[in-house]
């Protein structure tokens, strides 16, 4: 009956009352999602004390869960703009999926194109939106951590366990638990994954007690699952049962007219927040910002038009407001007529043939990549942080790069 009830009344605490109170009756009722059991011949006075406290609970989870879904409002109306038809295409997926709210979400797509945010979307249109939603970034926790900040831990489990610690899946309860950059965990954490989506249960570290999860999954990668998995990096069952229902975010560079609009949006969003009047793009930079590539994606424009609007001088951003954008500009500008015209999106794949090897498209590739890093710190001035949020990468991720072509 419990299982019946929770979804139609997202948010309610249930007490349970029996009139013959059994212990496994109990265990089984608060596993089920029950916040209370309560024998009939409980005093008058404790009943209405249990039953004061069910009603504070309930009335402060709405509270949190409005004020949760109040603070994803505001990314859904700006990352999921766009006229575009791909935008479109998206926005109605979304809908389709807002009517159930137990089907795992796999969410594909470049760094900084707005997983998250459509993560949070789609756990505000659901029923579960009264109910938590907990992030988990999983290039930040350390490969030994992950186990023990996923499903908790005991007193004792360990060195330093002093306490016992309630884990990420646990904390999200009846809510959703999103999964960032999924492709980054470690093969011995993707078989613990797989056996907490197949059997809904999972222990905490330093236990023997199973416990069972509630929340929906959704999880999200930049890399190919599929890649991955010929390369013996991550588990083909686990892929399958994370894609049970998979939305592909378009990379900013095939939203088109979308640029535009996201720009002005962001603008004008900034400006409220400094107290600045609406601001006007110059002609040229509303000519130069839909040929530049944005690899960072939607998180990119948006660093840069900040940096843009506090940069200018009057009530116009130039395109002297935009350094990366400016030198990308002047380098076009140099080009003989007609190859500027061409935005690197909408290049056609280089083919495989007697004149380009794939040696020589991987050397091209990797140029280009270190082409943008140098960019990327020369307009953050070495800042490492800044450049990352201006690639639209984690720190992590552009420290590895920079390893990689030996920059740092």
């Amino acid at each position: 009956m419990l299982e019946l009830l929770r979804p139609l009344a997202v948010g309610s605490v249930f007490l349970v009352v029996s009139e013959h109170p059994d212990l496994d009756a109990a265990v089984d009722a608060m596993r089920r999602g029950a916040f209370d059991y309560i024998s009939k011949q409980v005093e008058e006075r404790e009943l209405l004390l249990r039953v004061d406290r069910a009603a504070e609970v309930a009335l402060l989870r709405r509270r949190m869960a409005e004020a949760s879904v109040a603070s994803v409002s505001k990314p859904v109306d700006t990352e999921l703009l766009g006229e575009s038809k791909v935008m479109r295409d998206l926005r109605e997926r979304l809908r389709a999926l807002s009517e159930s709210d137990d089907t795992t979400v796999l969410i594909v797509g470049e760094t900084g194109t707005g997983k998250g945010v459509v993560a949070r979307t789609i756990h505000a249109q659901s029923r579960r939106a009264y109910e938590p939603f907990v992030a988990v970034d999983c290039t930040t926790i350390p490969a030994t951590l992950v186990e023990s900040e996923l499903f908790g831990y005991e007193k004792g489990a360990f060195s330093g366990a002093d306490r016992p610690k309630t884990g990420r899946v646990e904390a999200a309860g009846r809510g959703t638990l999103f999964l960032d950059e999924i492709g980054e965990l470690e093969m011995p954490m993707q078989a613990k994954l797989l056996r907490l989506l197949e059997e809904r249960e999972f222990t905490r570290v330093g236990s023997t007690r199973a416990r069972r999860l509630d929340a929906r999954i959704i999880t999200a990668t930049n890399r190919r699952l599929d890649r991955a998995v010929r390369e013996g990096k991550f588990r083909a069952d686990l892929r399958y049962r994370l894609a049970v229902f998979v939305v592909e975010l378009p990379p900013l560079g095939e939203r088109g007219e979308d640029v535009l609009l996201l720009a002005r949006h962001f603008a004008d969003e900034r400006a409220r927040v400094l107290g600045r009047p609406p601001l006007a793009f110059h002609h040229e930079v509303v000519d130069a910002l839909p040929r530049y590539p944005f690899p960072g994606n939607v998180r990119e424009l948006r660093n840069m038009v900040e940096q843009a609007v506090v940069l200018a001088r009057d009530d116009e951003l130039v395109l002297d407001d935009f350094p990366v954008l400016a030198r990308t500009h002047v380098r076009t500008s140099l080009l003989p007529p007609g190859i500027g015209e061409m935005r690197p999106s909408s290049m056609p794949p280089p083919r495989l043939g007697a004149s380009r090897t794939l040696a020589e498209i991987r050397e091209r590739h990797q140029d280009d990549e270190q082409r943008q890093l140098v960019a990327a710190l020369d307009a953050s001035r070495g800042n490492v942080t800044l450049a990352a949020r201006r690639l639209g990468l984690s720190r992590f991720q552009l420290l590895r790069r920079l390893k990689k072509y030996g920059l740092r």
